[in-house]
């Protein structure tokens, strides 16, 4: 500003989730924007962020995140959701399953599940994935030592 000043405004960007795509770590705002890249595993540790894998997840992830905080039993398992071909989710627990996600119908599927926990105990089984993805289907993929079970090995 004329004569002799110099007008400076600094926005805060609040960090939301950590973002990972073409092998690279990024903060990222609720909205999607970039924050940084230098320093992410301190700032996750910190604020306890969630991460997004994929083309795309930056943009979704606040949908996504609140989609699945809205489902307690989820939520307590959530380790990061990846997004896949841009249009649907896969979400990564912490006891190894993976949740693949339809499309459409997002919160039908996490109530599903939440459901599938309370009554036959899902996330305590030795699953390896769990697919939505096809309407009015549940496809349950079992973990390695259910397989070999299965397969009739020794355990």
């Amino acid at each position: 500003m004329l004569p002799y000043t110099i007008h400076v405004e600094l926005t805060e960007k609040q960090p939301f989730a950590v973002w990972q795509i073409d092998q690279r770590v990024w903060l990222i705002t609720a909205d999607g924007e970039r924050i940084t890249a230098r320093d992410v595993e301190t700032y996750a540790a910190k604020f306890d962020l969630p991460m997004v894998v994929g083309a795309g997840a930056n943009t979704g992830a606040s949908d996504i995140l609140a989609a699945i905080t809205r489902h307690p039993r989820v939520a307590a398992l959530f380790a990061s959701v990846v997004r896949v071909g841009g249009r649907r989710w896969d979400i990564h627990l912490s006891n190894g399953m993976v949740v693949l996600l339809p499309e459409e119908n997002i919160e039908e599927a996490l109530a599903k599940m939440e459901v599938l926990d309370s009554e036959q105990g899902l996330f305590s089984r030795d699953i390896e994935s769990v697919d939505f993805r096809i309407g009015g289907r549940l496809v349950v993929k079992p973990g390695a030592s259910a397989n070999s079970v299965l397969e009739g090995e020794n355990t």
